[in-house]
């Protein structure tokens, strides 16, 4: 897949959960759930992420790859 084309919320989802973290399955339901929700705060997503250890791991890893050049790093 060329990472670089921009995908939307659902390509994402579908990349991250059979391409990238297919054991994650549960997690990423719980996250377009709480994504799809306009009224849900940042926090709940957080909530949802940091309750796996491995995906909070990932996504942080993912983050700070040179993807994404953040000038520093994702703490």
């Amino acid at each position: 897949m060329n990472i670089s084309k921009r995908l939307s919320l659902q390509e994402w989802v579908r990349h991250i959960s059979e391409e990238e973290m297919p054991i994650f399955g549960h997690t990423v339901q719980q996250v377009v759930s709480v994504a799809e929700d306009d009224a849900a705060p940042t926090a709940d997503l957080a909530r949802v992420v940091l309750q796996d250890a491995s995906m909070t791991a990932r996504v942080l890893k993912l983050a700070n790859s040179a993807l994404y050049n953040f000038p520093s790093a994702v703490d």
